[in-house]
């Protein structure tokens, strides 16, 4: 199946409300563009956030990155248009890391409660996305994962000078696409919005459960002669050879001591 990306979050900064909250650990954030930034409750056990997006919005997609939230937990998603929202959306299937829900609502009010009696410690979330996702034209012919760092260094020193490091869970993961000249300014446009930069949530397969909060690191474009398996029209070179390369957002922090 097609992937697909969420980019255009329209949880807002503000309008955000919770059942607690660590003054450390402040509800912007969910929506600071940082996943090694995180939410946290106030206290052990969960909790709920809930966001006012000011109007009845669309969204199809819903997801939660960098979480700490055990396999034991419960997340149960209502919207509505009036306060506190009381229709059920979904119940995610929990995930470790990240959690991604396909969910339809047209709402003012997103309210997502968390149970976790299991974990000992506040439960923390890293950003919060809702929206509806842009899906590429097709699937990807291949797909390949370049490693995950899981490495945690304190106070090293590096050419004499001292750095308290952390990072944690950075994937790099590498996609080839064949695409129709018509196709192939899908991708154009969402490389000219994304740029190298801003994250937003990747989901490889549209029918799967898995994301990862990433950016485009690489992008490569060629024009082939020929495109094996894809009736070509307007010429031989009608298809094109795409390959992305995506960095997971780092989970941590580097931080000059």
């Amino acid at each position: 199946m097609p992937s697909l990306l969420l980019w255009n979050n329209v949880i807002p900064a503000v309008g955000l409300t919770s059942s607690s909250e660590d003054p450390l650990y402040t509800l912007d954030k969910l929506v600071d563009r940082v996943a090694g930034e995180t939410f946290r409750f106030g206290a052990a056990g969960g909790g709920w956030i809930q966001a006012d997006l000011a109007v009845a919005t669309a969204i199809t997609e819903i997801g939660i990155v960098n979480h700490n939230i055990t396999a034991t937990g419960t997340i149960r998603i209502d919207v509505g248009n009036t306060d506190p929202p009381g229709t059920l959306l979904a119940e995610p299937v929990w995930r470790e890391r990240d959690i991604r829900v396909a969910a339809s609502a047209n709402h003012r009010y997103i309210r997502m409660t968390i149970s976790d009696p299991a974990n000992e410690l506040p439960v923390e979330i890293g950003q919060w996305t809702a929206g509806v996702p842009e899906t590429l034209p097709r699937a990807r012919r291949w797909g390949m994962n370049r490693g995950t760092e899981r490495r945690e260094i304190v106070h090293e020193t590096v050419d004499g000078v001292v750095w308290a490091y952390r990072r944690r869970y950075a994937d790099a993961r590498g996609y080839s696409w064949r695409v129709m000249r018509s196709e192939m300014e899908t991708f154009r446009l969402l490389d000219r919005r994304l740029g190298r930069v801003r994250p937003f949530l990747w989901v490889e397969d549209s029918a799967g459960v898995d994301c990862i909060y990433a950016r485009i690191s690489r992008a490569h474009f060629e024009a082939r002669e020929l495109a094996e398996g894809i009736a070509v029209s307007g010429g031989a070179d009608g298809a094109y050879d795409l390959d992305w390369e995506l960095a997971e957002e780092s989970r941590g922090s580097e931080v000059l001591a």
